[in-house]
């Protein structure tokens, strides 16, 4: 863990989390949202399974049938491009927070979430992909396994949004304000020495 902090902490600055956010919102959420919408079409308007609460094996059969042979091509380049997404999401909201608080112990405790959540979406993708290249036969208790790191996911994903949304601005405030005062001092400094 100290590790990973130590590597997080080089790079938690307001503009290096500003790239990876503006990497999340003007590439990889477009690209993601697309592909999303021409799956629903294929599966008349069933989420991906990524969306769903808890799935069984009937669940992915009939989902990755809907699909057909193209839809389930373009749902493994979909997983591929998912990846990414866990990534920029957490690593945006652990480097806002990182970037303001700059206690040991607090760090830890607020990159837990949004490590839980990109380890658990990165792993649940990896089971849905290989779920696709074992289609037409699945494991019941894989299946299972992938379902409940779906749950987990689902369940942190938010707490990761609500902490790169809370950090954010306060990072954003922060900044503007020390650039001002360096502005103010620097004025200051060049009337005194005239």
């Amino acid at each position: 863990m100290n590790k990973l902090l130590s590597f997080l902490n080089r790079y938690a600055n307001l503009r290096v989390s500003l790239i990876v956010l503006a990497l999340l919102f003007l590439v990889i959420a477009p690209i993601n949202s697309r592909m999303t919408d021409s799956l629903d079409e294929l599966s008349n308007g069933v989420s991906k399974l990524d969306f769903h609460k808890s799935y069984n094996v009937s669940l992915v059969r009939n989902l990755y049938e809907s699909y057909g042979e193209q839809g389930r091509a373009l749902y493994a380049w979909d997983l591929l491009v998912d990846t990414f997404y866990p990534l920029a999401v957490a690593g945006a909201a652990m480097l806002f927070a990182l970037t303001i608080v700059r206690k040991p112990i607090l760090q830890k405790l607020l990159i837990v979430i949004p490590m839980i959540f990109l380890v658990t979406d990165v792993i649940e993708n990896a089971f849905l992909l290989l779920f696709l290249g074992t289609y037409p036969s699945l494991s019941p208790t894989l299946v299972g396994i992938s379902s409940f790191f779906t749950r987990v996911k689902l369940f942190t994903i938010y707490p990761t949004f609500y902490e790169m949304f809370l950090f954010m601005p306060i990072a954003i405030i922060m900044s503007v304000g020390a650039f001002i005062r360096n502005l103010w001092s620097n004025r200051k400094s060049a009337v005194q020495s005239q």
